[in-house]
């Protein structure tokens, strides 16, 4: 309401609406906004903390504005090497805001590119920005489909989330688990939960960075059958507290799967 006087999206259904209008919003001329943290005397009030860093600026700057760029840049050197300078951290921030801009083809969509425009602090497309960066905090998700959701009603972020877990450690049981998290109880569908279940069941026992491989399986497997071989006199409690603890990034959560596995391995 606050953004476009009204409650519904401004461009129900109409992504490409949507981009139209954000291509269509006056852009500043470009400039950067330069951040300063100083640390300045607290007995003076915010006029007097400015002049007080103007004074300072002149005592250690050149009092001609060097040309070339060596010299600039030695200047620049002097202001973050001063001894007893006040400034801390100091960068540049140029705020974008991303949205999505279908690429139409006879009337019809047949691609969606992102873009990025410029939106400052005091425009239209600054406003949309800070209203999507508080609904992506709020719901989790990323702004960009938080300017989605916005301007369209659409939602492109999946409204649960699903973790795969390797836990270890007496305190969690040990083994595998899946974090699920629900990011709109009331309108997420069981086939939804479902789905992202069944993508983070698949990807729970995949080592980092790609498919699982049958050559790690393998080890596994002969890791397990020389182990058994060794302790022949062994139970399958201590067993597993051995192999628990020579390999302790491969854990068994109990006994009773390290033996079904051993099982399995002698088929294979």
């Amino acid at each position: 309401i606050r953004l476009f006087g009204q409650g519904s999206p401004p461009f129900a259904n109409d992504a490409a609406g949507a981009a139209k209008w954000i291509e269509g919003q006056e852009v500043p001329p470009e400039s950067l906004l330069f951040r300063l943290k100083l640390v300045m005397p607290v007995a003076l009030d915010e006029l007097g903390q400015l002049l007080w860093f103007r004074d300072w600026l002149n005592d250690v700057l050149p009092v001609v504005s060097p040309q070339s760029e060596a010299q600039r840049l030695s200047a620049f050197r002097l202001v973050l090497e001063e001894k007893n300078s006040p400034i801390r951290e100091m960068g540049r921030e140029a705020p974008y805001l991303e949205y999505l801009a279908p690429l139409m083809s006879s009337d019809v969509v047949f691609r969606t590119n992102v873009k990025r425009v410029r939106a400052d602090e005091g425009t239209v497309l600054g406003d949309l920005r800070s209203a999507a960066q508080h609904l992506a905090k709020a719901t989790q998700w990323r702004v960009l489909a938080s300017v989605h959701h916005i301007l369209t009603g659409g939602v492109m972020s999946s409204p649960v989330n699903a973790t795969p877990l390797n836990r270890f450690g007496s305190e969690s049981f040990g083994g595998p688990g899946i974090s699920l998290q629900i990011l709109d109880p009331l309108g997420v569908s069981d086939d939804a939960v479902a789905k992202a279940y069944v993508e983070a069941r698949r990807l729970l026992f995949l080592p980092e960075g790609g498919f699982r491989k049958r050559a790690r399986a393998s080890v596994r497997r002969e890791r397990l059958v020389a182990i058994v071989e060794e302790t022949p006199s062994l139970k399958w409690s201590e067993r597993w507290l051995l192999w628990n603890e020579r390999f302790p990034l491969d854990r068994f959560s109990n006994a009773q799967a390290m033996g079904r596995a051993f099982r399995r391995a002698r088929f294979r």
